[in-house]
C-alpha cells in the first residue's frame, strides 16, 4: 500500500447531504491531475472516485509490469471484440487491452509510461479554439509541473545475495 497515497487521499463514506463543487470520476493519470489542479481553487470542494484501491509499491516497480497486468483486481482486463482483421496469431482472435482499477490509473500497470505528446496537435488545437491555454507553450508549463518529483525521499537498503 502507498502510505503517501493513503494519508493524503483517504477512503471516505459519503453522508446523504455531502455536497461537492467538482466531482471527478477516475483517478487515473487525467482524473488525478484534474482533481489536484481543481484543489487549487480557493474552499472549492473537490470529489475524486475510483472504482480500484490504492497503489501499492509493487506498482512503482516498471519492470514488473506485466505481471502486475495479470493482477484481476487492478485491471478491468477488456478485450477486443473478435475479429478476423485483427489479431490473426491469437486463437480466440482478441486482444487483451489493460486498463487500470487503481490509483494512478493504467499508467500504473503499463510501466508508468509518460508522453507529453505531439507540438502540433496543441497548436491545432489552440489554432481551432483560439484558446491560448491549449498552445503547446501553455501546455509545457503543465507538463514541467507534473513532472516534477517532489515526493519525500526515503533511505534506500540494498540486498546483495551472495
Amino acid at each position: 500500500m502507498c502510505v503517501t497515497c493513503r494519508s493524503e487521499f483517504p477512503d471516505s463514506t459519503l453522508q446523504n447531504d455531502d455536497e461537492f463543487d467538482f466531482i471527478v470520476v477516475g483517478a487515473g493519470s487525467a482524473g488525478a491531475a484534474v482533481a489536484a489542479r481543481l484543489t487549487e481553487i480557493k474552499d472549492a470542494k473537490v470529489l475524486l472516485i475510483e472504482a480500484g484501491g490504492n497503489e501499492n509499491l509493487i506498482l512503482n516497480i516498471p519492470i514488473l509490469a506485466p505481471y502486475i497486468q495479470l493482477d484481476k483486481p487492478i485491471n478491468w482486463e477488456y478485450y477486443t471484440e473478435k475479429s478476423e482483421n485483427y489479431c490473426r496469431g491469437s486463437v480466440t482472435q482478441r486482444y487483451k487491452l489493460n486498463k487500470g482499477k487503481v490509483m494512478g490509473g493504467t499508467s500504473s500497470i503499463n510501466f508508468m509510461i509518460d508522453i507529453r505528446g505531439n507540438r502540433n496537435d496543441y497548436e491545432t488545437w489552440y489554432n481551432m479554439t483560439g484558446d491560448e491555454n491549449w498552445s503547446y507553450e501553455d501546455m509545457l508549463q503543465t507538463f514541467k509541473k507534473m513532472e516534477t518529483f517532489d515526493a519525500p525521499l526515503v533511505d534506500v537498503v540494498i540486498i546483495t545475495l551472495s
